[in-house]
């Protein structure tokens, strides 16, 4: 199955699995069976969201640009065609202003933000293998509602060194990841999306 012929199932607001097996049953042993999970968030850790009594909310509808609204922090992911959550992330901060390494280019569009990830991945067959998430799905909304997408310049992309940097190459399953995607970006403020081109035009936003 093409990722196209997919992707209208494949948003998720939240991936938490509290699938259990009954208790004269063993658990399963496939790793692929497992759920996922992120790897721990580095310091200093997002601020927790406050707990509340009430129940959880309902999955959030896609707004009018057609993407889930996050807060940072909050994971989110995509289902494969069995219902599983196959990858999960969350945009744990977006830091104004990110310091480069020593004698790195200026940016081109206005400031450097940071984008601190994390990513779990697992079967990724039905999206072709493998999976990415770079400078090049993010886009900021500006102040007249247009998207920018070309927040992936050559400054951002060679901002930090590699022990900080997420990865820029495709993600393999079974895999965690964490690090910091750097945008090239002509706001301060707003709004960041992450619409993957496979989702067709789908995606996730966040305030910053």
């Amino acid at each position: 199955m093409s990722v196209l012929g997919v992707a209208a199932a494949l948003l998720v607001t939240g991936c938490s699995n509290t699938d259990e097996p009954a208790a004269d049953q063993p658990a399963a042993t496939s790793a692929a069976d497992a759920p996922l999970a992120l790897p721990p968030a580095p310091s200093p850790a997002p601020t927790p969201a406050p707990t509340s009594t009430s129940p959880p909310p309902a999955p959030a509808q896609p707004n009018e640009r057609g993407n889930v609204v996050q807060v940072t922090g909050q994971q989110a992911g995509i289902q494969g065609p069995d219902g599983r959550s196959q990858v999960i992330f969350s945009v744990d901060s977006v830091v104004v202003d990110q310091p480069c390494a020593g004698g790195r280019s200026p940016a081109t569009n206005g400031q450097y933000l940071g984008v601190q990830v994390r990513v779990a991945t697992g079967d990724l067959g039905f999206l072709g293998g493998t999976w990415s998430m770079s400078a090049n799905d993010f886009a900021v909304v500006q102040p007249d509602g247009t998207m920018r997408f070309d927040l992936g310049t050559e400054g951002a992309l060679n901002c930090l060194d590699g022990s900080s940097r997420f990865p820029a190459t495709a993600l393999e399953p079974g895999r965690t990841y964490t690090g910091t995607i750097v945008l090239d970006s002509p706001v301060t403020s707003g709004t960041l999306v992450f619409a993957p081109p496979g989702l067709q035009g789908n995606g996730w936003e966040w305030q910053f």
